[in-house]
């Protein structure tokens, strides 16, 4: 083999590393946002809950997570319910799909593909303003 082929054929291998790592293994957040627990735990199997360091106004009721690592990264699936749910079966009001690169500081991930999608509340008043 001469050096050009070894280097092509190296080059092939990092791309399709590359490749494998930066396509996400779950779907979309915007498919996921009306699924219950129930139903993703069906999808992705079982999950493991996550404590966030956020302060205690905006703390969220429970937030769970599915990690599936490739390599030097890793996907991170999470779904967040804000209050507790009257409904078990209720669906989360945020969920994300988020790359990681292992070892790497918490800036690295500003630059890596992140999707979220969040169930939104407005509180609007029903009073018409009249004006002066």
């Amino acid at each position: 083999m001469t050096g050009r082929s070894v280097v092509g054929i190296a080059a092939v291998i990092v791309l399709l590393g590359l490749v494998w790592v930066l396509v996400p293994p779950f779907p979309s957040p915007n498919t996921l946002i009306d699924k219950s627990l129930p139903a993703l735990t069906m999808q992705f199997g079982s999950s493991h809950e996550v404590t966030l360091s956020v302060p205690a106004p905006v703390h969220p009721w429970k937030t769970v997570a599915w990690e599936k690592p490739r390599g030097i990264a890793t996907w991170q699936f999470r779904a967040t319910w804000t209050r507790a749910p009257a409904d078990p079966l209720a669906p989360p009001d945020m969920v994300s799909r988020c790359l990681h690169i292992n070892g790497a500081p918490a800036l690295a991930d500003l630059v890596l593909p992140c999707e979220a999608i969040f169930r939104g509340r407005v509180m609007a008043s029903n009073n018409r303003w009249r004006g002066p």
